[in-house]
């Protein structure tokens, strides 16, 4: 195995120079859009990850197919010296440690939330109005002096909190 690369930063690449692998066992087309709102939001907040002696896109197949359907020239790509056989591993490893990940759904029912509060859309980040109404729903407050006793002094304040997506009020 090659050592870590450290020192390999991205550069714009024309998309004529890279190439999908083929035997890439993700199934990503429902995912293209989504990634090219983001795109198109965001700017590329991952670069294509590719094999420098051939342009063969090791990460970053979504991303690659959103940027062709938002019809860029150039995308950002790091290049890494790997062997074929290194760049097949990598590109599994890198899906797959990827849903290793769970969500914490409280914290995540909280920060979708506040985005919300603000006026900040959540529309384009991944999930559907209906899981966002399920998250919000589910919001299960937490006591934010778990572990104390009630007789420590302590009293949890109250704060009510209204979705500005489905007007449903919580109390935190």
């Amino acid at each position: 195995m090659s050592e870590p690369q450290a020192t390999a930063v991205a550069e714009m690449v024309p998309i004529s120079r890279l190439t999908p692998w083929e035997d890439n066992p993700r199934l990503n087309r429902e995912a293209i859009r989504p990634i090219s709102e983001s795109i198109k939001r965001f700017g590329f907040g991952a670069v294509i990850i590719a094999r420098r002696e051939d342009g063969m896109v090791i990460a970053g197949h979504t991303r690659l197919e959103a940027a062709k359907l938002l019809k860029m020239e150039e995308v950002p790509v790091r290049f890494l010296d790997l062997s074929a056989e290194e760049a097949r591993a990598l590109a599994l490893a890198d899906n797959r440690l990827g849903e290793l990940a769970s969500w914490d759904g409280d914290k995540l029912a909280h920060v979708l939330g506040d985005l919300q509060t603000v006026g900040e859309s959540i529309d384009d980040l991944g999930w559907s109005d209906t899981e966002v109404n399920a998250l919000l729903d589910d919001i299960t407050i937490t006591d934010v002096w778990k572990g104390m006793n009630k007789g420590d002094g302590y009293t949890p304040r109250t704060t009510t909190l209204t979705c500005p997506h489905c007007k449903k009020t919580f109390k935190k």
